[in-house]
C-alpha cells in the first residue's frame, strides 16, 4: 500500500510526524511525504537547507518532497502569517511532482489549517480517502498566538477552516472534548470522527543520566519544561508564580526552560525585569532524543495553558512523555488537559492562568517532594542510558539488604519511642492505650489489646493488623516507592478491617481446636485457634518462597 504524508513540519525539526512516519515504513507501507523546509521554530534555516533546497531526500525509508515556504523569522505576526499561507501555496504547485499511485492521503494537521488543502485537492483529483489528524483545532488556536480582533478576519478564518474540515472523508481528533466540537463543526457522524490520544516514543520512558547536566543543576529543585515557547504556553505566568513560591519559603525552586519559540526574548526580558536571573535558565533547544536527560535531572515536570476554552479541548502532547518518564508533574491548564493530570494522580493541577494556585502547588512541590525517597513513579528501577546489564554481588546485596533493615528498623524505633513517651505524659484507660500504641506499632498494639482479652482483644487485634499503624505505612513508603498507589493500598486495608473480624469468627466456628501460642515480644499468651498441621503446611510454604526470592534477589541481574 502506498500513502502520502502531507504535513508542513517533519524532519529534522521535531514533531511526532516522524515517528509516526517511521512507523508506517516499519507496518511495510510505501510512503511518500510532502513537507516544508526546515525552519521551526526560530523562522532560520536548518543546518544544510536554505530557499534553494535539497526538495528530495530520504528519511527511514520514506522519500521526502520538499516544498519552498516563507521562513517564521522573527515570530512576528507578519513573518508567521506569511509562513502559514505560503507553504500550502507553494506545496499544491509541488504536487505535480509527486510520483502517484497513492492510495490514500493523510494529513498530520498541526498550525496552521491551511496544511490540509494541497491532501485535500490531490485526494479529491484522484479519488482517494483522505484523512486528517486534528492536532490543533483551527481558527481557536491561531487566536492564542496572534491576537485576531477584526471581526470580519475572524468570520473568514472559521468559515475556511470549517470547509477544510469537512472535505476530510475521516477525522482523528486527540481528545474527546476535540471530537465532540469537530462533530458540531462539520455535521460529520461520530464513526468518522475517530479519537486517538497522545502518545510517546520508547525512549521518553528509559532514564537517562547526563553527569555533567546533573552537576550544573544540583543542589536545586528543578521544575523543568521542554517544549515551544509561545503565548499559548503562558510562561510569563509560570515564571511570576515561581518568584512567588520561592518568596514563600521554597527558595531551592529553579524553573530550567529547554526549548525555543516566538516568546523566549519577551520572556528573557521579564526574568531580567524581575530579576529572576537564580530562579530560570533558558537552556535553548535540544534534540528529541536528548530530553530525557532533562527529564530524568527534574524533580518536577511543567505544563501551562492559557486561559483559553479552545485550548482545553486538547491534551498536550508533552503529557504523555512526562508520564512515561515517571515524574510528578505540576501542570497549569483546563478541560481535558486537567483531567487527564488530576484522574491520573500523576501531579498537581491548577486552573490555567491561576498564578496564586499554581505559586501555591509549587510551594507545596518545592518543600515536600525532597522529603519523599527518591523513586521512579511508575515502579521502575532507574538505569542509565546503556542498556548494559549489571552483576549483583553478593557483599553489594548484603549491604543493601542491611541498609534497607536499618530503615524499616528506624521506623519502628521511632514510633514505638513516640507511642510510650504519648502515654507517659497523657494516662489513658487501658482500651484508649491500646488504640495509641496500635496506631503507632502494630506489635506493641496487638500485645496491648491481648492483654485486654475477650472481645476487645480480639477485634482490636483484627484492627490494628488491617490497618497497620504508622510505622508499617512509613516502612511501606520506603519499600514499595511507588509501586502501589499508597490510595488503593488504604483503600484495601479499610476493605480489610471489616472483612478480617468476619473471617476470625468464622475459622473459630469450623476449627475449634485451641492451641496456646507465645508472643516473643511481651510475656503475655494469646489464645489462638487453629490446626497445627495446618499451620505447618502455611509456615513451610512461606519458608520456601521467601528462599526463592532471596536467591532471586541475590544472584539475578538488574
Amino acid at each position: 500500500m502506498r500513502i502520502l504524508v502531507v504535513t508542513q513540519h517533519f524532519w529534522p525539526e521535531n514533531f511526532r510526524i516522524n515517528d509516526i512516519v517511521e512507523g508506517f515504513v516499519q507496518d511495510g507501507l510505501d510512503v511518500d511525504v510532502l513537507c516544508g523546509l526546515p525552519n521551526y521554530p526560530k523562522g532560520e534555516w536548518f543546518p544544510g537547507y536554505s530557499a534553494d533546497g535539497p526538495f528530495e531526500e530520504t528519511y527511514k525509508g520514506a522519500h521526502i518532497f520538499r516544498a519552498r515556504e516563507i521562513p517564521r523569522k522573527g515570530n512576528t505576526g507578519k513573518t508567521i502569517f506569511l509562513n502559514y499561507v505560503s507553504w500550502p501555496l507553494y506545496a499544491a504547485g509541488a504536487l505535480n511532482r509527486l510520483p502517484g499511485g497513492y492510495d490514500a492521503v493523510f494529513c498530520f494537521n498541526t498550525s496552521p489549517v491551511l496544511m490540509c488543502w494541497p491532501a485535500i485537492k490531490y485526494a479529491k483529483k484522484h479519488k482517494i480517502p483522505f484523512t486528517n489528524y486534528v492536532l490543533d483545532l483551527w481558527p481557536e488556536n491561531l487566536y492564542s498566538v496572534l491576537p485576531v480582533k477584526n471581526s470580519f478576519m475572524r468570520w473568514v478564518a472559521q468559515t475556511v477552516s470549517d470547509s477544510l474540515y469537512k472535505r476530510a472523508d475521516r477525522l482523528i481528533a486527540m481528545s474527546v472534548p476535540l471530537q465532540k466540537r469537530l462533530i458540531a463543526r462539520t455535521g460529520k457522524p461520530e464513526k468518522d470522527v475517530a479519537v486517538i490520544s497522545q502518545y510517546c516514543e520508547d525512549f521518553y520512558a528509559v532514564p537517562c543520566h547526563d553527569p555533567e547536566l546533573e552537576a550544573r543543576f544540583s543542589g536545586r529543585f528543578n521544575l523543568v519544561f521542554t517544549g515551544t515557547f509561545t503565548p499559548a504556553q503562558s510562561l510569563d505566568m509560570v515564571l511570576r508564580a515561581v518568584l512567588d513560591a520561592r518568596a514563600a519559603g521554597a527558595e531551592n525552586l529553579h524553573l530550567l526552560l529547554v526549548g525555543d519559540g516566538m516568546s523566549r526574548e519577551s520572556l528573557q526580558a521579564l526574568a531580567e525585569e524581575l530579576h529572576a536571573g537564580d530562579a530560570v535558565t533558558f537552556y535553548g533547544s535540544v534534540p528529541a532524543e536528548k530530553v530525557p536527560s532533562f527529564t530524568t535531572l527534574a524533580d518536577a515536570l511543567l505544563i501551562s495553558l492559557s486561559d483559553s476554552p479552545d485550548l482545553g479541548l486538547t491534551v498536550p502532547g508533552k503529557l504523555a512523555s512526562y508520564m512515561a518518564a515517571g515524574k510528578p508533574v505540576v501542570a497549569s491548564m483546563n478541560g481535558a488537559g486537567y483531567e487527564a493530570v488530576k484522574e491520573s494522580g500523576g501531579g498537581l493541577v491548577s486552573p490555567a492562568c491561576d498564578q496564586a494556585a499554581l505559586a501555591a502547588n509549587l510551594l507545596a512541590a518545592g518543600l515536600c517532594l525532597p522529603m519523599l525517597p527518591k523513586a521512579d513513579a511508575r515502579g521502575v528501577r532507574e538505569v542509565p542510558c546503556k542498556k548494559e546489564k549489571q552483576e549483583i554481588s553478593l557483599p553489594t546485596a548484603i549491604a543493601s539488604a542491611a541498609s534497607t533493615c536499618l530503615d524499616l528498623c528506624g521506623c519502628v524505633i521511632f514510633f514505638r519511642v513516640a507511642a510510650g513517651v504519648l502515654l507517659s505524659v497523657t494516662p489513658l484507660p487501658d482500651s484508649a492505650a491500646a488504640c495509641v500504641s496500635a496506631a503507632c506499632e502494630i506489635t506493641a498494639g496487638c500485645a496491648a489489646f491481648a492483654a485486654l482479652g475477650g472481645k476487645a482483644a480480639l477485634y482490636g487485634i483484627c484492627l490494628a493488623m488491617s490497618l497497620l499503624g504508622f510505622s508499617v505505612w512509613g516502612q511501606l513508603r520506603l519499600l514499595l516507592q511507588g509501586r502501589v498507589p499508597m490510595r488503593m493500598l488504604a483503600i484495601s486495608r479499610l476493605l480489610h478491617a471489616v472483612l478480617f473480624p468476619l473471617l476470625v469468627r468464622l475459622l473459630l466456628w469450623a476449627l475449634p481446636q485451641e492451641q496456646t501460642v507465645f508472643s516473643t515480644l511481651a510475656p503475655r499468651v494469646v489464645p489462638m485457634c487453629r490446626l497445627p498441621p495446618d499451620a505447618a503446611v502455611v509456615a513451610a510454604v512461606f519458608l520456601c518462597t521467601l528462599l526463592y526470592k532471596g536467591y532471586k534477589n541475590i544472584y539475578n541481574t538488574i
